[in-house]
């Protein structure tokens, strides 16, 4: 899923990649279900965070911030494994396109302004 939602933040049309991010999750449906809305959330998100970590490290170019990297990334990855398991939790299913709206208006619009 990370290397699915890398992308949102680099990418020219972050909404198209919401709705990339969504319907590879929407493919994944059981799987996501069983690892986002289960006991094993909390410790999956703390692995996504590190991973985004890493990778953010890696890909970041050293640009004067109000908000450093790693809050940044932390926050994001964190907002988004939650609202994908809010999503993956309710009895009537929002459709991809107003999941992925939310999503990119609440959290990735915001933090790739940040850069």
């Amino acid at each position: 899923m990370l290397g699915a939602a890398m992308p949102l933040f680099s990418a020219e049309n972050t909404g198209r990649a919401c709705v990339a991010l969504f319907e590879f999750i929407s493919r994944h449906k059981t799987l996501w279900r069983a690892l986002l809305t289960g006991g094993a959330a909390p410790r999956l998100r703390e692995q996504f965070v590190g991973q985004a970590r890493e990778l953010a490290a890696r890909s970041e170019t050293r640009t004067a911030a109000v908000c450093p990297i790693d809050l940044r990334v932390t926050y994001a990855t964190s907002a988004t494994i939650e609202i994908i398991g809010w999503w993956l939790r309710q009895s009537e299913e929002l459709p991809i396109e107003t999941i992925a709206g939310i999503l990119d208006r609440l959290v990735i619009t915001p933090t790739v302004a940040e850069r």
